[in-house]
């Protein structure tokens, strides 16, 4: 029957136990911070907000693009009519 290895922690050991206690009590503290519902609340109105931003940049650059297109190939007049620019260039001025 095979004996157990059953040797006594030295200093070095409980040393390296005691650094490791510490390091999963910060990281518990910091996972029960980033936990609260005040900050999970303000990360989601920033989230919504950037979201909100980046699908208004990527659509306008969409509709410049797709103007830009319609332009170059001619369907600009063809598809929109004089009639619909001279409204728009009214109400710019």
């Amino acid at each position: 029957m095979p004996t157990k290895n059953t040797k006594q922690p030295t200093n070095k050991d409980t040393d390296v136990y005691n650094r490791l206690t510490d390091a999963v009590s910060r990281v518990a503290d910091v996972l029960e911070s980033q936990n609260r519902y005040r900050r999970r609340f303000l990360m989601g109105i920033v989230f919504g907000v950037g979201t909100a931003i980046g699908a208004s940049i990527i659509a306008s650059i969409l509709v410049l693009w797709f103007s830009w297109l319609l332009q170059v190939v001619g369907l600009d007049e063809t598809l929109l009519g004089d009639n619909l620019t001279g409204v728009v260039e009214e109400q710019v001025q």
